[in-house]
């Protein structure tokens, strides 16, 4: 859903007829969302590899939490003031 929304962004930049806004939103929504998806997946192959490795109090951990939490904060935000 993610990448749909961003490449419907893109595909009709200006086209829209209702508002000129509305693929903006949705490119930014998509690639905000594809960039929590990344750090999601960066985070899981590093668990595959290190099995055994202390994940919770690592600084990796403590990275990935802050990045998910600006992102996610910020797409909270992106979607009230699209709305």
């Amino acid at each position: 859903m993610r990448c749909v929304e961003c490449i419907a962004g893109v595909l009709f930049l200006d086209e829209c007829p209702v508002e000129g806004f509305i693929p903006i939103y949705l490119i930014v929504f998509g690639a905000f969302s594809a960039c929590v998806s990344v750090t999601s997946m960066i985070v899981s192959i590093y668990k595959r590899h290190n099995p055994f490795c202390e994940l919770t109090n690592s600084k990796l951990s403590k990275f990935y939490t802050f990045v998910n939490a600006v992102f996610s904060c910020f797409l909270l935000a992106w979607f009230i003031a699209g709305q």
